[in-house]
């Protein structure tokens, strides 16, 4: 299931409208539309503002497209560290967001080099 139609099910779960959770999210309706038609893929920060709406987390909306396995979800599923982390990107401009993965990058490049 993508991302769309991740959305699209939560949607419907609330019983919300595409214009409600355009509302609740900032994310234009259609946007909304063309992501859950799969027209569109969806933007980390649309896929954070979506996630808040919906009261989930943001990995539950995007897990395929990143081709991360379901349990690695479950497993992070309500961390508080990753709720924080996904609070503090929320916020930031995309050059920001940016440079938090190159240093996140770096850092587990030296855990490895460490680790030889």
């Amino acid at each position: 299931m993508g991302a769309g139609e991740m959305i699209k099910m939560l949607r419907e779960e609330k019983g919300w409208s595409q214009n409600r959770l355009s509302k609740e999210s900032g994310v234009p309706q259609s946007s909304l539309s063309a992501l859950e038609l799969g027209e569109r893929e969806i933007s980390i920060s649309y896929a954070v503002s979506l996630a808040k709406a919906l009261g989930c987390d943001v990995l539950q909306i995007i897990w395929e497209e990143l081709k991360i396995d379901r349990t690695e979800i479950q497993k992070t599923y309500g961390d508080p560290i990753i709720e924080k982390i996904t609070d503090m990107l929320s916020s930031m401009t995309p050059e920001q967001k940016r440079k938090v993965l190159d240093y996140t990058s770096d850092q587990k490049q030296l855990q490895k080099l460490k680790a030889k």
